[in-house]
């Protein structure tokens, strides 16, 4: 990823159905509350 932000989102076996992944300088990143992912956002520089 050349300077660029990609989020991956599979189904899963999860409370939810499915799971994720970020990738780059996102700011957003995914957070596991009480088994639930969730996504937490960072104040932008």
């Amino acid at each position: 990823m050349e300077g660029g932000d990609a989020v991956m989102i599979w189904k899963a076996p999860t409370d939810q159905g499915f799971d994720f992944l970020t990738v780059g300088r996102n700011r957003r990143m995914p957070v596991d509350f009480d088994g639930l992912k969730l996504v937490s956002f960072h104040l932008r520089e």
